[in-house]
C-alpha cells in the first residue's frame, strides 16, 4: 500500500530538509527506500553513523576491553556505542518526508545540543550509581555497592572523553576512569570471610567488612566440583555444602560484582556489556583457610560481639543474635 503524500507537503519536507543540511547547529542523516519506513531507518543509520564520526576523536578506545565475541572490533566500537543512545537517550531526533513511495527519500536530523544532552544524562545516570555505591558501603550492604560501582563503570566506557568527568573527595578531583577501580579493589580486599564451623561437609562462614558483620554480600564458591550459583551473605553469615569427599581446609570464594542477570532490567547498561569485555578484579577471587577449631571458636566470637554491642543500628538491617551458632564449637 503507497502512502500518499501531497506535492505541497513534499515541496515544503524539501525546503525544511534543505534548511537543517545547512544549519550548523544540527546533525542529519539522509535515507532511500521504497517505503518511508525503510527510508527513514536508513536516515536514522545514517544520522548515528555521522554522530559516531563526529564524537570519534573523543573516545579513547582500549582494543582490549572490545567485545569480539559478540561481533564487535575496534573500528565498529564508537558506532555501537551510539546505538546504545539511540532507543534511550537519544530519543529527540525528528524526520522530514521529502519525497514519498515508491523512491521514498527521510532526513532524519537532530540538535548537536540534544547530543550534548544525552552524553550529559548518561553521566548523570554513572553519577547516580557511584552515590548509590557510597550510601550502600556505609550500611554495609556490599552486594549493592560492588554493583553499583561496577556498572557505574562499565557506562563510563561509553562516554566520550570519559577520564574528564571526576570524583570530588575531600576538596580533590580524581578521574572516574581511575577512582572507581580503586574503590572496588579497596572495598573488596577489606572483606574479611571467617569459617566459625565445619559440620561433615558443609561449612559455615562469617563475612566482616571494617570489623562489622556485613548487611548483605553475593558470593560463590567452589564446591568441589565446579563454582557454585550465587549464594547471599545476609548479616555476616551463610552456610556453603561442599561435594561429597572435597576437602573442607580450605574454600574458594568469588565475590559477585558484575549481576549480569539483573543487567537486563537496565536496557541502555545490557547494551554497554555487549561491546565491552567484563573486568576482572584479582581481589573478587580468595581462598579461606578453615583453621583450627580455637580459630573458628574466636571468628564466632567476633560475631556475638558484634551482635552485642549494637545497641544501635549501624547496618541497613540489625543483625540479630544468631541463636543457631551459638554452640558452633565444643
Amino acid at each position: 500500500m503507497l502512502l500518499m503524500v501531497p506535492l505541497w507537503v513534499m515541496a515544503q519536507g524539501g525546503g525544511q530538509a534543505d534548511a537543517v543540511k545547512a544549519d550548523p547547529n544540527y546533525l542529519w542523516g539522509e535515507g532511500h527506500g521504497a517505503t518511508v519506513k525503510e527510508a527513514d531507518n536508513n536516515a536514522l543509520a545514517d544520522l548515528m553513523s555521522k554522530i559516531s564520526v563526529q564524537i570519534e576523536s573523543d573516545f579513547t578506545i582500549d582494543e582490549r576491553e572490545v567485545n569480539t565475541a559478540e561481533g564487535n572490533d575496534a573500528q565498529s566500537t564508537v558506532s555501537n556505542v551510539v546505538r546504545t543512545y539511540s532507543q534511550g537517550t537519544l530519543k529527540n531526533t525528528q524526520n522530514v518526508i521529502v519525497s514519498a513511495e515508491p523512491q521514498a527519500v527521510v532526513v532524519r536530523y537532530i540538535k548537536r545540543s540534544e547530543l550534548d544532552k544525552a552524553f550529559k544524562e548518561r553521566e548523570e545516570l554513572i553519577m547516580s550509581y557511584v552515590y548509590s555505591a557510597m550510601n550502600a558501603e556505609k550500611v554495609g550492604r556490599l552486594d549493592a555497592c560492588l554493583r553499583s560501582y561496577y556498572w557505574a563503570s562499565c557506562l563510563l566506557k561509553s562516554m566520550p572523553n570519559a577520564s574528564s568527568i571526576k570524583m570530588t573527595v575531600d576538596g580533590m578531583k580524581f578521574p572516574l576512569t581511575m577512582w572507581i577501580p580503586e574503590q572496588l579493589r579497596t572495598v573488596m580486599s577489606q572483606i574479611k570471610p571467617e569459617v566459625t564451623r565445619v559440620e561433615d561437609q558443609e561449612v559455615s562462614l562469617l563475612f566482616t567488612y571494617k570489623d562489622k558483620p556485613v548487611t548483605s554480600l553475593d558470593f560463590h564458591y567452589w564446591d568441589g566440583r565446579e563454582w557454585s550459583n550465587i549464594y547471599s551473605a545476609k548479616d555476616g553469615i551463610m552456610q556453603v555444602e561442599m561435594m561429597p569427599t572435597t576437602p573442607t581446609d580450605k574454600i574458594q570464594i568469588q565475590y559477585e560484582y558484575e549481576f549480569k542477570g539483573q543487567m537486563r532490567l537496565e536496557a541502555e547498561l545490557e547494551k554497554v556489556m555487549h561491546i565491552f569485555k567484563s573486568t576482572p578484579y584479582k581481589e573478587a577471587t580468595l581462598t579461606v583457610q578453615t583453621g583450627k577449631k580455637s580459630e573458628q571458636k574466636q571468628a564466632m566470637a567476633t560475631l556475638q560481639a558484634a551482635v552485642s554491642n549494637m545497641s544501635v543500628a549501624t547496618h541497613a538491617v540489625q543483625v540479630a543474635q544468631p541463636k543457631e551458632f551459638a554452640k558452633t564449637v565444643d
